[in-house]
């Protein structure tokens, strides 16, 4: 299925690579069966791809783990693209990082 939206197999492998890669595999399919574009399919898988490794690396060990990781990771992706924007910009980047974690988290964990 990331074949038909990565044409660089080392972004492919890199996902796969990823402790939470069968989740994403997961979300990926359900973006399809509800007809999210493929420049939105795009655009989340990495994120999802950046957000598992900083959960691992903050501590993570498990999916039910996850949830306590979503505001430190938003937060740290802001962080990291560093420029001067407008709070009204700032809460909807963070929207657009937190959407799909939280979506990926709604479809692994049922009390999410």
């Amino acid at each position: 299925m990331l074949e038909h939206y990565f044409s660089k197999p080392d972004t492919i492998d890199r996902i796969r690579r990823c402790w939470l890669s069968e989740p994403i595999e997961q979300y990926v399919n359900w973006l399809e069966e509800h007809g999210y574009a493929a420049s939105k399919v795009g655009a989340r898988v990495p994120r999802l791809r950046q957000f598992a490794e900083f959960a691992w690396a903050s501590g993570a060990g498990q999916q039910e783990d996850l949830p306590a990781y979503v505001d430190p990771f938003v937060t740290h992706w802001l962080a990291t693209r560093d420029r001067v924007r407008s709070i009204e910009r700032t809460r909807q980047l963070a929207n657009e990082v937190r959407g799909p974690v939280e979506q990926l988290l709604g479809l692994i964990l049922p009390a999410f």
